[in-house]
């Protein structure tokens, strides 16, 4: 049977301070070590296979095009593939912000079982699903479904194990609690990118746009059920009733507005950064080229996988240095590295002074550092009572809205040879990043 461990009775309602319990990222928990270990464990699993499915479908979308929308140009089947990818996108914050009683009352392993659920459900669909060629507009109809309840799930997913994850972790070990998370979740891409390189190469690019693609999906339906096997009967976490509120966002707009606006403005660039680095950029190279020039297939996914393996070390350092001289240091370098990255690399793409491979190393790093930081930073950060809803409204819906319209900006970008555009909104945003970081610590000493 699951265990419910519930965390301190603290109010919701007074302003943070340093140091406070309700802000400390070290403070006291009453989790055994074991407990802690089994904790990552369940929210390493999940973690990893949401993003595992997140990923295939970004690396499968130049096979999958062809199959649900095979009257278009490449351009056009593309951009279709990542609309679809942005209404999953949409549903995310609905998903979430569902969740927030049921993550508050039942639990936060209880929130995480249903997400993986619901995922295992949607990667069987898309995998079973017929071509448009079968049964014409239904199978768009089928894909759009299945991708919207992939988005309620990681909606849900994501505010549930960063929650349990930082509400579990012992003193002075936050940060490495959650470059676990972090880490989980390249494991997972790093999955799919090896199973999608191992695929094509076995079947070629014509063997995966006919049958071939469909394998990856059926591979996340089973990992799915192994996740759920996992955190069905894990310790739980839950909390307490004195400290929910009844209006956490008019609480966290009227008592904690400068960390809403640090939220908000850091969802943006995580969506933005992310998604450019692990989705757009591999499909875009394999279905545009860069720099003038069309990019292999196959070497384009074993580009993706030997940078994003690059991101799974800096996850592991960021969190133990996050852990040593402190979260916000780290964050802030973060963002001036992602800030002058992007806007290098994208630069040099465009201008073909740089190959697809040392581009996608580069960015990987940049996009691991930047999402370690910001973790490090800003989950500790926010009221007990408060996290679930401020991550399902103030990180979900700008990270989704800019997560989900990424790889389609820069696909209309890329397709028009201006790479370099799209280097340097991710550097406004960043830059934006560090004013709000700033006010915060401000308002905060």
């Amino acid at each position: 049977m699951s265990t419910s461990l519930d965390v301190p009775a603290i109010p919701v309602s007074r302003e943070p301070r340093p140091g406070s319990p309700l802000t400390d990222p070290n403070s006291p928990s009453s989790v055994s070590k074991k407990q802690s270990r089994r904790a990552r464990l369940v929210g390493a699993i999940g973690n990893g296979v949401e993003w595992y499915d997140w990923t295939i479908y970004g690396l499968m979308t130049p096979f999958i095009a062809s199959q649900f929308f095979p009257d278009t140009s490449p351009l056009a089947a593309l951009l279709s593939m990542f609309v679809v990818f942005a209404i999953g996108f949409a549903a995310r914050p609905l998903g979430g912000y569902l969740m927030v009683r049921f993550a508050d009352r039942t639990g936060r392993r209880a929130a995480m079982v249903v997400s993986v659920t619901c995922m295992c459900a949607a990667s069987l669909g898309i995998a079973v699903c017929p071509p448009t060629e079968s049964i014409g507009l239904a199978a768009a109809g089928i894909l759009v479904f299945c991708r919207l309840i992939q988005g309620l799930s990681l909606g849900s997913e994501q505010p549930a194990a960063l929650s349990y994850l930082v509400e579990t972790a012992p003193r002075g070990r936050v940060g490495n609690f959650l470059s676990f998370y972090n880490s989980s979740a390249l494991i997972g891409i790093l999955c799919g990118s090896g199973l999608g390189l191992i695929l094509f190469d076995i079947f070629g690019k014509q063997g995966m746009s006919d049958f071939g693609w469909r394998i990856p999906f059926f591979v996340g339906a089973l990992l799915a059920l192994l996740a759920f096997a996992v955190r069905r009967h894990a310790p739980e976490r839950t909390v307490p009733e004195e400290m929910r509120c009844e209006r956490p966002l008019r609480t966290m707009l009227s008592d904690y507005r400068p960390l809403c606006v640090l939220v908000a403005i850091s969802a943006a660039c995580s969506g933005t950064l992310f998604f450019a680095t692990v989705t757009a950029m591999p499909a875009i190279a394999t279905q545009l080229g860069t720099g003038g020039h069309a990019s292999d297939a196959g070497t384009v996914m074993l580009a993706a996988l030997i940078g994003q393996s690059f991101m799974i070390p800096v996850f592991l350092i960021a969190g133990w240095v996050a852990d040593r001289v402190g979260p916000r240091k780290v964050f802030a370098v973060a963002l001036v590295v992602s800030a002058v990255s992007a806007a290098f690399v994208f630069a040099a793409m465009a201008n073909d002074v740089i190959g697809f491979v040392p581009a996608q190393i580069l960015m990987s790093i940049a996009c691991a550092l930047f999402l370690s930081g910001v973790f490090h930073t800003l989950i500790p950060e926010l009221p007990i009572g408060l996290r679930f809803s401020a991550l399902a409204v103030f990180w979900l819906i700008p990270a989704c809205v800019f997560g989900g319209l990424a790889p389609i900006v820069m696909a209309q970008l890329a397709g028009h040879g201006l790479y370099a555009v799209f280097g340097i909104i991710i550097s406004v945003l960043m830059m934006l990043a560090i004013a709000a970081l700033a006010w915060y610590g401000k308002r905060t000493r």
